[in-house]
């Protein structure tokens, strides 16, 4: 089902008994962007905080714009499960100022090219607000309006009494109501102030003027202790219900959220490190600077957290790729699942609602190569003989992956892998090998231009270590775990001693520039053109702005501004 801004609210009823409803389910996004340009490459030997702060600049930079749930239920009856793809157009609440969001241009061209529609994104995309930005503005509303007293001048000292004796006047009769004149702001305020302070068994309310902007009729009635408490409890209710349409609007799409962490049903993604990072900062809150505390706050909103990447990955599939496991797995016959009519359109790669629909299919086919005898429905419990592959997300390119119940902040560094920096910046690969000959084959990672990783072979490792423990001319060595440790102490506070500067400065820079010169002369300054002469006498620029006239379209008085003396000696010149 595709959910827009049109439907949202009709739909919402059917996605939170979908969701309600589901043995578990699966997400996917859409983004403007993965990682800013600034962000470091990605390398084998970051640590897990190095790998985490990588993908957090991702969320702080782009923004979702499309997301995709599948809902999966056991259908007992039929023995086949049921599935259920809603497909969102997302983007962030649009406040009084607007919203700012940076774009990867190859990113925007990718989903283009996947007939992804942006015009049904900013016409009528769902807008949200997360979690903490909503606890936010609510506190922010709890605080009441205090404001000063007020004290009327001569005229409203004037206005208020002759007011009050019309009031005095009126509660000597029977009439249930009186009407007052209309009056401008000022005195509306006044009778606010002091009607209840003198009369707190009175009833105060106000209309506008018809044609009048700023000016108000004011009608003021009785009511006893019954009427009192009537008129308060549906004011209480009154209040609720703006607050619940205010929670409603500020939300947005999130309420689908806060149901899908209200359930607290299995969720599933392909290859989800930078989803649910996206998913943290969009709807729950601020990234936590620290993995540890984010795998701590997700895990609390999920019971179990399944990367289906990692269960391919655990059976050596030939490729891991979303679309390929999908079609792979398809020829599997069981289980059987049904897509029911309505849900995202089927083969559309790319769209986040079909995408979630592979997620879901993958993770149902994978069971049964993962275990034979796997029985269905998936029991979602410690008891599962696959459990052990559960609340582990895949990280490319790293020696461990990210374990969600597991404490991994004693992380240990490989001890054949050294830190070699502070060398010159004209340094080679080569010249590094050379350093390291006497130590068999190795590998070379490069930091910057003045650090570098370079891994050993096992049985060269006692040797490394004590050749480390040497004074060198061209560079210092420490071993990456040492690194790790000095990294450590830096972020929490803890001084350490700085690395010494470069041994050999690096050769001057040469000032590179575009204009080439000819025929061995220098590049022309700015005073052989006139802006640093003044040759001219000031009848003759005086004459050169009168000439000038008929040319701008500025006021004369502009023109002593606009056009400076060395201006027109430029003008004369050329």
């Amino acid at each position: 089902m595709e959910v827009t801004n049109d439907n949202f609210e009709e739909a919402f009823p059917v996605i939170e008994k979908a969701i309600r409803r589901c043995d578990f389910m699966s997400m996917d996004f859409e983004l403007t962007g993965l990682f800013p340009r600034s962000a470091p490459a990605s390398s084998h030997l970051d640590t897990l905080q190095e790998r985490y702060e990588r993908f957090c600049l991702g969320p702080k930079t782009f923004i979702p714009i499309q997301f995709g749930l599948c809902t999966v239920y056991w259908n007992s009856e039929k023995g086949v499960y049921e599935a259920e793809s809603f497909n969102f157009y997302i983007h962030p609440m649009v406040g009084k100022k607007g919203y700012q969001f940076c774009c990867d241009l190859s990113s925007l061209k990718f989903l283009s090219s996947n007939e992804f529609d942006f015009n049904k994104l900013f016409a009528k995309g769902i807008q949200f607000t997360s979690q903490e930005k909503q606890n936010f503005f609510e506190e922010q509303n709890q605080e009441p309006l205090v404001r000063d007293k007020l004290v009327p001048n001569a005229d409203g000292e004037k206005f208020l009494n002759t007011t009050l004796e019309t009031l005095e006047r009126w509660l000597q009769t029977t009439e249930v109501s009186l009407e007052l004149p209309a009056c401008n702001s000022y005195f509306m305020r006044i009778l606010y102030q002091e009607i209840p302070l003198r009369y707190p068994n009175l009833l105060l309310s106000s209309e506008s003027v018809e044609g009048q902007r700023y000016w108000k009729s004011m009608k003021i009635q009785r009511f006893g202790e019954e009427e009192r408490k009537k008129m308060k409890e549906e004011k209480a209710q009154l209040a609720e219900e703006v607050k619940q349409e205010k929670f409603k609007k500020t939300a947005g799409f999130r309420r689908v959220i806060d149901v899908m962490v209200d359930v607290q049903k299995p969720l599933l993604g392909h290859n989800m490190m930078l989803d649910i990072c996206y998913f943290y900062q969009y709807f729950i809150g601020t990234l936590p600077d620290d993995v540890g505390e984010f795998k701590k706050n997700f895990k609390s909103r999920f019971p179990f957290i399944i990367d289906t990447k990692f269960l391919a990955s655990d059976i050596g599939a030939d490729s891991t790729a979303l679309g390929d496991l999908y079609a792979h797995h398809s020829k599997t016959e069981k289980p059987i699942i049904e897509l029911k009519k309505g849900s995202s359109e089927e083969d559309k790669a790319h769209e986040a609602g079909w995408d979630a629909y592979m997620t879901a299919h993958i993770f149902l086919k994978l069971c049964g190569v993962l275990h034979e005898n796997i029985e269905h429905p998936i029991a979602f419990s410690e008891q599962s003989p696959i459990y052990n592959l559960w609340n582990t997300i895949f990280l490319a390119r790293m020696s461990c992956n990210l374990e969600l119940l597991c404490d991994q902040s004693n992380e240990k560094a490989p001890k054949n892998v050294f830190h070699v920096f502070n060398f010159a910046s004209q340094v080679k690969t080569s010249d590094i090998i050379s350093w390291f000959k006497g130590f068999g084959s190795v590998s070379v990672n490069w930091k910057d231009d003045n650090s570098a990783f370079v891994t050993v072979d096992q049985e060269k490792l006692d040797a490394v270590l004590l050749w480390s423990q040497t004074s060198q001319d061209k560079f210092e060595i420490e071993t990456l775990q040492n690194l790790r440790d000095r990294n450590k102490r830096e972020r929490s506070g803890v001084a350490s001693t700085p690395p010494r500067e470069p041994l050999v400065d690096p050769p001057a820079r040469v000032r590179r520039s575009s204009l080439k010169h000819t025929s061995g002369k220098k590049r022309p300054r700015p005073s052989s053109i006139g802006f640093d002469e003044e040759t001219s006498t000031t009848n003759t620029n005086a004459q050169k702005r009168e000439d000038l006239l008929p040319f701008l379209p500025l006021p004369r008085k502009l023109l002593n501004v606009v056009f400076p003396e060395q201006c027109f000696n430029k003008v004369e010149n050329l």
